[in-house]
């Protein structure tokens, strides 16, 4: 079950509740989180960042506490700005009915879910029942410093009913035409990325020919009983991320927001530089220096990776 509320505006930042209760693994909850910030546009290249900071950062911690959040129910405030998101996530009681959480210092939500017209959403292959209407209660929030202040009585949202099991008729019709189409589509993207990791944060970027740069980033931490995730993603011009042939050093200037500095990759792993990324509540964030270390590897059709300082 998944369910998702919007709130009016703050200073300028969107703000919304996403909540979910499910038996899958936790490995497949991180995952889905950092993916579900991204359109569903975004290239092969950038999903992959997202997928490889869900799972990397801070690694088994993190999916330990993803785990208890999912089975007993999560829920998240999230509040949104221009190329970066930060998600304030707790354990809290999830049902068709009712939502309940206490998100430490920065509030609590409980609401309740009055529907108004039941629908379906087509997602593909899969059909998912989906309930539209008005949640009513209260929800208290207050970001770090007061950046965001929320206070509200009523809402608009719906509920999704997913079911346990996703089961794709697609594939198990002869053939498999149109999934081996999306794979062979998705295989043919040829990109260097350079991937940079310390225990509470990520940085990635992926450059595919002479195209254009992409640039994700994610920071994590915990405040009390509170999860917060930030992501953070952008575009820019192929000189913004150069590299030598042989994967043996880069450098990545970002120049879009919410991104700012630059950094400087020598192989094995060394990572140093002023990058940093200013996400919702949390200016400046810095993305290389001590305690990051990073890698830089070339992606093909025909083989899988080549890692940095390998020759070819």
């Amino acid at each position: 079950m998944q369910v998702d509320v919007s709130l009016e505006n703050s200073n300028g930042y969107g703000m919304s509740i996403g909540a979910s209760r499910s038996s899958g693994s936790a490995a497949s909850f991180v995952v889905y989180g950092a993916e579900r910030e991204l359109t569903a546009e975004a290239s092969a290249p950038l999903q992959d960042l997202a997928k490889k900071a869900a799972a990397d950062v801070p690694g088994s911690a993190k999916l330990e506490r993803a785990a208890n959040r999912h089975r007993k129910g999560s829920l998240s405030v999230q509040v949104s700005g221009r190329n970066a998101i930060s998600s304030y996530g707790v354990t809290g009681a999830v049902t068709r009915r009712l939502l309940f959480g206490r998100v430490g210092e920065f509030g609590r939500v409980f609401l309740r879910f009055h529907p108004h017209k039941e629908r379906t959403l087509h997602g593909g292959c899969f059909r998912i029942p989906m309930r539209v209407g008005t949640f009513t209660g209260k929800v208290r929030f207050m970001g770090e410093d007061g950046y965001v202040d929320v206070n509200t009585d009523e809402a608009r949202g719906r509920v999704l009913l997913l079911p346990k099991h996703f089961s794709c008729k697609a594939r198990q019709r002869a053939g498999h035409t149109r999934h081996r189409a999306n794979q062979v589509t998705r295989e043919r993207h040829r990109y260097t990325a350079l991937s940079a990791i310390s225990d509470d944060a990520f940085f990635g970027a992926a450059k595919e020919s002479s195209e254009c740069s992409l640039f994700y980033a994610g920071v994590f931490e915990d405040q009390g009983p509170v999860f917060i995730d930030r992501y953070a993603f952008s575009s820019g011009k192929p000189s913004q991320f150069r590299f030598d042939k042989r994967l043996t050093s880069a450098r990545l200037a970002p120049k879009e927001q919410p991104f700012q500095g630059a950094a400087d990759f020598n192989a094995p792993h060394r990572w140093t530089g002023s990058l940093s990324a200013s996400f919702p509540g949390a200016p400046d964030a810095p993305l290389a220096g001590r305690g990051f270390r990073a890698q830089l590897e070339r992606y093909g059709a025909r083989s899988s990776s080549q890692s940095s300082g390998s020759s070819g």
